[in-house]
């Protein structure tokens, strides 16, 4: 008869420091096939959270570039302007005054989505439509900023 052999793993690191946390994605990047190691691929064979690892270096990507495994990432990038999540923080008047800037930079009255996102350094153009209700309102009428619009063009006095 064989004997079995019996290993003894801890579930969680012995110490959580950053050559630690490296070794530990170093070692399930080994353990998941493929091009890309998702965090949810990670999440599921390591001993340390993703959230742990995005804390600790800023963000999944940068923390696949420490451990030299940066091109296994396959997300989208996530810029400044993701992370910091200004809207959040504006008012319609903050935001009406950035739409205004951007416009007035380009010189033109009128901005397209892309334009827009790709012009502020700030917010993007989602976050000014969810806000107002509708890119297509507030854009043609830059005076309003009363607050949020509703999504029904009725009530925001839009012809």
């Amino acid at each position: 008869m064989a004997k079995r052999e019996f290993r003894f793993e801890l579930e969680r690191l012995a110490s959580y420091g950053q050559e630690d946390v490296l070794g530990e994605l170093r070692r399930v990047a080994a353990l998941v096939p493929g091009p890309s190691l998702t965090a949810k691929d990670f999440e599921r064979h390591s001993k340390v959270s993703r959230t742990k690892v995005n804390r600790m270096f800023g963000g999944w990507h940068e923390a696949l570039i420490a451990a030299g495994l940066g091109e296994r990432y396959s997300g989208r990038r996530v810029t400044p302007k993701m992370r910091w999540q200004q809207a959040r923080l504006m008012t319609a008047e903050d935001m009406a005054a950035e739409l205004r800037r951007v416009a007035d930079s380009i010189g033109r009255m009128t901005l397209s989505m892309e334009e827009f996102s790709d012009l502020s350094p700030i917010i993007n153009a989602a976050a000014v439509k969810s806000w107002f209700g509708s890119w297509a309102w507030y854009s043609s009428d830059r005076s309003g900023v009363g607050g949020r619009a509703s999504s029904d063009p009725s009530r925001n006095n839009v012809n």
